[in-house]
């Protein structure tokens, strides 16, 4: 399991806010670069969020880096 009780969930962050925006993973996809099997593996944590895909992730939905940072964002 990659997440500690205490840690952050950036993934289910992100993918609250795709979610809550109306955004398609595969809009995000293609806006990030990322493809949609990895990221779709990073929203679910089944792979780990690296830092060069968050900042393209945060870059493709216009957001500061520290958005998805927060205990509950």
């Amino acid at each position: 399991k990659l997440k500690e009780a205490d840690e952050v969930n950036v993934a289910g962050n992100i993918k609250f806010y795709i979610s809550e925006k109306g955004i398609k993973q595969t809009t995000l996809s293609k806006k990030s670069g990322i493809a949609p099997p990895k990221l779709n593996l990073i929203l679910s944590w089944k792979q780990r969020l690296t830092v060069s895909d968050y900042v393209a992730i945060c870059k493709a939905l216009t957001v500061p880096a520290a958005t998805f940072l927060e205990k509950e964002a």
